[in-house]
């Protein structure tokens, strides 16, 4: 492909005349993914500096270099002879490359975006496309569906690699996408020139301050998917019983999206007259377009159900008959790693495994199996070093209102000091119990179960790792789970 097909954004900037026979071969931000004829975007990211590997890039057959502005200047010194092209905004720029590069896409794509409950209501949407008969997939936290090679590093992926899904689920018959949109991703420009045809608001607390500032800065973060494309996408899905979802539709119709709130509050469009809890799930009574649909879900937590309605009407925004979407909602699963019970003492102790990470999460889990516990609750958390610290007490506090038995134990340090964290969790959380290792406190916290106890193990959900410093050790808190219910039920 010519390169002026490639960057026709910044035609009008840059004389690309003398390079309009340029040929590539291929575009990458990765210098280790270069290759003969290819074109190299020099990102400055939070930990690299794209400039800095420039000279390898070149040296790998890179023709062609996009970077920052003062990055050409780096790039020289360092003893880049290639062209350079330096743009305001990289990322925007890698984005419409990635797109016109790959080209085609789904015909349907959802984004879901807020801070809890992004990958179930995608994970119990795309259950019903399943049930419907439909060919569909989702992408975020938990990976790529049908993509081999597809992680769940990030939570949206690069603008390169979601394109390069797109592409190929497109190629494969898959006509309906839903995708988890983070703050960062939207910040970052990596869903630009996604046909997004439908997107949804969750909510929105405390999380990822470290790196917004503010609630105020998240919230905007947030707000990037209700102000793009709104001709390309009708509809907008947004849970309106908390103020931020008030707020989140107010800037969605104000950008012209048609939008559905959902929730308890009067106005919702799907509206949850009555939630009740159960033995092992709830019932709900929903209101849609002056029909009440009663039904029983096979999951826990009244935040579950408001997830569960959601991908209803996101499957009904896509245009799915309501009807036949309600009666599929008894035969939803929770995703892995979502308020999941991984295991059941002889006692009738239950261990659930849930990936709340955040003070608003942690509350919503313990409220959620409070009322299937008639012993002690119990719980095992930590949390992740380099990111938000100032919610470290807060989580403490929560355990510590909400838990009856609590272990502070690691999560991901990642290049933090693990006792510190530890520390500043327990600030808030007088009754906690320091268990440094966290296998160690998963078994500790199953041999004190009793009859009626509950357990929950929070914080890495899915996770098939532990990040200490620059390595990920394997550890799967399912597995820790399993393996520990099966060593003190058999000793």
């Amino acid at each position: 492909m010519k390169l002026t097909e490639l960057l026709p954004a910044i035609e009008e900037k840059f004389d690309l005349k003398l390079l309009e026979s340029l040929e590539i071969s291929n575009i990458t931000s990765d210098s280790r993914k270069v290759s003969p004829s290819g074109l190299f975007f020099a990102i400055q990211g939070e930990k690299f500096d794209g400039v800095n590997f420039a000279r390898m890039a070149e040296k790998r057959g890179a023709v062609i270099i996009i970077t920052y502005s003062g990055g050409s200047k780096k790039c020289k010194e360092l003893g880049v002879s290639i062209p350079i092209i330096e743009v305001e905004n990289v990322r925007k720029v890698l984005s419409y490359a990635a797109y016109k590069w790959f080209g085609q896409q789904p015909k349907e794509i959802v984004a879901i975006t807020g801070t809890n409950g992004k990958t179930s209501v995608a994970a119990f949407l795309k259950q019903i496309w399943e049930n419907l008969g439909i060919k569909c997939a989702s992408i975020g936290t938990l990976g790529a569906d049908g993509i081999s090679d597809s992680s769940n590093e990030l939570t949206t992926p690069d603008p390169l690699s979601l394109h390069k899904y797109l592409a190929e689920l497109n190629s494969k018959g898959v006509d309906h996408i839903v995708l988890e949109a983070s703050s960062h991703g939207l910040i970052q420009n990596r869903l630009d020139h996604v046909n997004i045809t439908s997107r949804a608001f969750t909510n929105l607390s405390r999380d990822h301050l470290d790196y917004h500032g503010g609630l105020d800065e998240y919230f905007l973060a947030k707000a990037i998917l209700f102000r793009k494309n709104p001709n390309l996408g009708g509809i907008s899905i947004v849970n309106i019983d908390e103020y931020y979802g008030r707020l989140m539709k107010l800037v969605a119709e104000d950008n012209g999206f048609n939008v559905f709130g959902v929730g308890q509050f009067q106005g919702s469009k799907f509206r949850i007259i009555k939630q009740s809890m159960q033995v092992g799930g709830q019932y709900l009574s929903v209101s849609f377009d002056n029909k009440t649909y009663n039904f029983q879900l096979k999951l826990m937590g009244a935040f579950q159900g408001e997830n569960v309605v959601m991908a209803a009407a996101l499957a009904i925004a896509s245009g799915a008959n309501p009807d036949r979407v309600f009666s599929i909602l008894p035969n939803l699963t929770a995703p892995e790693g979502r308020l999941q019970v991984i295991s059941e003492m002889k006692s009738g102790a239950k261990i659930f495994l849930d990936y709340a990470h955040s003070p608003e999460a942690l509350r919503k889990v313990l409220l959620a199996v409070r009322p299937h516990t008639f012993g002690n609750l119990s719980l095992v958390f930590g949390a992740g070093g380099d990111r938000d610290k100032g919610k470290r007490k807060i989580m403490g506090e929560v355990a510590e209102v909400y838990a009856d038995k609590v272990y502070i134990t690691d999560d991901n340090p990642r290049f933090e000091n693990a006792n510190m964290i530890r520390k500043e969790i327990k600030r808030g959380c007088s009754k906690g119990i320091d268990v440094p290792d966290r296998a160690k406190a998963i078994l500790v916290a199953i041999s004190e179960l009793k009859s009626g106890d509950n357990l929950i193990v929070a914080g890495k959900g899915h996770e098939r790792g532990q990040q200490i410093g620059n390595t990920n050790y394997p550890f799967d808190d399912s597995e820790q789970i399993s393996m520990s219910v099966e060593l003190l039920e058999n000793s």
